[in-house]
């Protein structure tokens, strides 16, 4: 097409965009008044051509109401080339300003869902929202562009598996079968994503879900705003994977409508459910802080008592059960497996579990085996390490053997921490022939002076 063409009573000025299913231009009717008409691309397309005339049939019928770019003209006949004229609008964007405030975006946002709400309530779903179809007409906030209307007498259209919606904006639902998918639930999504960009000043919104405890998505780290704690919360529950856990497009609606309403004095002292659920809102980041915290104390917690049920302790009691006259203690301090993974980068703590086999009477003989489990970061990386050595002491004096230092970097909760348990009973299990050597030694070492025993055999490493 070309600037001067004509199409029914309409002269093509120039051309303003195009979508997915035609151009639209500016036009000049016969009166002299400009408007923008959609012309329908590719006519052949029988999919194109069946959402174009459910775009114009709805136009026509149901869409007809506040809130929705109306029609003005249009042609659906066979001769020449299939289009519809509606207003000029303004684009939301070019509306609200270059730097608008959280106020003025959600009052637009408001006055959007709530047609939405409406229509949804009628079985209607526009299923293309984003910024570039939400206009401002004559000061009234308003959505265009339903080429991908779905509406109870409309027609399906949809190839199954293929995607329908715009990309960046849309519900993960639409991208594989967009016919059977909850179109409201859809749209909620899209809203979602569409008020984020609006109020954090971007062009394209994060993709997935956007958590209100993540600094990138949550509005709180972007905006001085009374609401934003409560706007974090709201686009998280529209943007969750799953549509049947997002609000319906009235409860969006009213949720932003509640943000526009003025400051009004109290009329009642004792009424402070608002000023509740505004403490419930600002304060549940730290709600979700602190259970992400146990969480992974718990995880931490969980991942030390494998280390020591299933790797320490039974090395443990293997160890003095072939030692029967040997006492036990349990669990003890064991030095050295905390001084192996201790560092002062680490900012986790260390936990350590420890146990002693005493030879009886003043043979002066001990074992020590140990475990450490230490946490580096909130991601769970992890060193662990294991222990086992002979002591001996005689007046005084005496020697120490190392038979195991085990020491070894890891993720809590991973494959590779399993594995690596594993590895560490076998560690254990290969040194026990060593370690009652080591003991057998200590004990027959009855020289006065103590001579360190160190050399007599080299320690077991396994690094």
């Amino acid at each position: 097409m070309n600037s001067g063409e004509r199409l029914g009573r309409w002269h093509l000025l120039e051309k303003l965009g195009q979508g997915g299913n035609g151009e639209v231009w500016r036009c000049r009717g016969q009166d002299g008044i400009d408007a923008a008409i959609k012309v329908l691309l590719k006519q052949g397309n029988r999919e194109r051509l069946g959402r174009f005339r459910n775009e114009i049939e709805f136009l026509l019928g149901p869409g007809q109401r506040k809130g929705v770019v109306p029609i003005l003209d249009h042609n659906l006949g066979g001769i020449g080339k299939i289009w519809y004229v509606m207003p000029l609008a303004v684009p939301i964007r070019s509306a609200l300003g270059a730097d608008p405030t959280p106020e003025r975006v959600v009052d637009a946002m408001a006055a959007i869902t709530q047609t939405l709400a409406a229509l949804a309530e009628e079985g209607i779903a526009h299923r293309d929202v984003k910024p570039d179809n939400l206009l401002s007409l004559r000061g009234v906030w308003s959505i265009g562009d339903f080429g991908l209307v779905k509406y109870p007498a409309g027609q399906a259209l949809t190839e199954h598996g293929r995607k329908l919606g715009p990309t960046d904006f849309m519900a993960p639902e639409m991208r594989e079968s967009p016919d059977l998918a909850d179109p409201e639930a859809a749209d909620v999504y899209s809203v979602a994503k569409t008020l984020w960009v609006l109020l954090a000043g971007v062009n394209l919104p994060l993709p997935g879900q956007h958590r209100a405890d993540d600094d990138i998505c949550r509005l709180t780290a972007r905006l001085d705003y009374r609401w934003a704690p409560q706007l974090d919360l709201l686009i998280e529950r529209c943007t969750v994977n799953d549509p049947g856990r997002r609000p319906r497009m009235r409860d969006v609606a009213n949720e932003l409508v509640a943000m526009i309403k003025p400051n009004m004095e109290p009329v009642v002292v004792g009424d402070l459910a608002d000023l509740e659920r505004r403490i419930a809102a600002m304060t549940e980041l730290h709600r979700r802080r602190d259970e992400s915290r146990d969480a992974f104390n718990n995880r931490v917690a969980q991942a030390h008592n494998r280390l020591v049920d299933e790797v320490a302790k039974p090395a443990y009691w293997d160890l003095s059960r072939r030692l029967p006259t040997f006492g036990t203690q349990h669990p003890t301090q064991v030095a050295m497996p905390r001084a192996l993974v201790t560092s002062p980068s680490r900012g986790f703590g260390s936990h350590v579990w420890g146990g002693m086999i005493v030879a009886p009477g003043s043979a002066g003989v001990r074992i020590e085996l140990g475990v450490a489990l230490q946490v580096g970061d909130g991601s769970g990386n992890s060193t662990v390490a294991a222990v086992l050595n002979v002591h001996r002491r005689n007046q005084g004096r005496g020697w120490s053997f190392s038979i195991l230092e085990r020491i070894a970097e890891t993720t809590i909760d991973s494959a590779h921490f399993a594995t690596l348990l594993t590895e560490f009973q076998d560690a254990y299990a290969r040194c026990l022939p060593q370690a009652l050597t080591a003991v057998a030694k200590a004990l027959e070492d009855e020289s006065v002076n103590g001579a360190a025993a160190d050399g007599a055999m080299s320690p077991l490493r396994l690094d």
